[in-house]
């Protein structure tokens, strides 16, 4: 890691995994109908196997971005709070 980023910096590549992933998941879903096809073409557990695991990775780069993005609200919320002079 770089010694000047901030872990808290909501980068490109957390917007890029957060889209990725979002792609990803709705892709997943929408295939869920197909999934009967590739069943009788290629057998059962090759292909519950190969979603469940194209779904777990493209979950796993969703919640990355999405945490990465709240972890940059909250921490750009409390600068903001410790900014302001208390009255």
């Amino acid at each position: 890691m770089h010694a000047s980023s901030n872990s808290t910096e909501f980068q490109f590549k957390d917007f890029g995994a957060l889209l990725a992933g979002l792609a990803m998941l709705v892709a997943g879903f929408a295939a869920i109908t197909s999934l009967t096809d590739w069943i009788d073409r290629w057998g059962t557990v090759p292909v519950y196997l190969t979603y469940f695991l194209y779904m777990s990775l493209a979950g796993r780069l969703f919640w990355k971005g999405a945490d990465a993005a709240w972890a940059a609200i909250k921490s750009s919320l409390n600068a903001g709070a410790e900014r302001k002079p208390v009255a």
